[in-house]
């Protein structure tokens, strides 16, 4: 199979790649539990690690934490982040974000979410934010939660054409940043092999977000997923 959407497909047993997309990892590696590095959580982690090169003792929030928010949150834990705050529709999700790193979680429907993000981060927000959704409404708000000097990116994919408001004068007074980021502005050799190694330390326990099915359930990993039951479903060839 080819496919040109971000320069890989996943719903076949072989695909051709181009060769800056390939990395060499060892014969014992686990291709189906670090098969997702190569999109979604490189994405997230490259989110933090690469586009807003979160600072140890700052704090930041993470917009939908599904499989490319858990890995922000791993990868701000790695950073030393001081306050990492998840924000979710779905409470078994912020139950699983906090056991991954999140000093705080909040649900994204609460009316007072941009106060209760003022107060873990005073004087007025988050020196960083990730959206994961790609919902208008969702980076409005996030933007919205940013204190002075503040930097946010937009990872998750809305459909072409989608415009969210901006707040121009607090942009200008507060010094805000609004930045796009596409697959974590990650470099697959570089970043992969770190997060491999960060995972055999014990630092990016993926293994926690990934359900595994065999290729004939592929209805049933499509289905989990929608119903929010499954975060990243491998689907495996046996």
């Amino acid at each position: 199979m080819y496919s040109s959407f971000f320069g890989q497909s996943s719903f076949a047993r072989h695909t051709i790649a181009n060769r800056s997309s390939l990395v060499k990892v060892g014969k014992d590696t686990d291709l189906a539990l670090f098969a997702p590095l190569g999109c979604g959580l490189q994405t997230g982690a490259g989110a933090i690690l690469n586009t807003l090169d979160v600072e140890a003792g700052k704090t930041v929030a993470i917009f939908g934490v599904g499989s490319v928010g858990m890995s922000a949150v791993m990868a701000a834990k790695m950073r030393g982040a001081k306050e990492i705050i998840a924000v979710d529709l779905q409470q078994s999700r912020l139950d699983l974000a906090k056991k991954l790193g999140a000093t705080s979680t909040i649900l994204g429907n609460d009316p007072e979410l941009i106060s209760k993000i003022q107060k873990l981060s005073p004087p007025n927000g988050v020196h960083y934010a990730v959206d994961c959704s790609g919902i208008p409404a969702v980076i409005e708000t996030m933007v919205d939660c940013l204190g002075t000097r503040g930097k946010a990116a937009t990872v998750g994919a809305p459909t072409p054409g989608k415009r969210a408001g901006i707040d121009v004068f607090a942009q200008l007074v507060n010094g805000r940043q609004y930045v796009g980021c596409c697959e974590g502005d990650s470099i697959p050799n570089k970043i992969i092999p770190f997060l491999m190694e960060q995972h055999a330390k014990g630092n990016y326990p993926i293994e926690n977000i990934i359900s595994f099915y065999d290729i004939k359930d592929f209805e049933q990993a499509i289905k989990d997923t929608k119903d929010g039951k499954t975060l990243k479903a491998v689907l495996k060839w046996n």
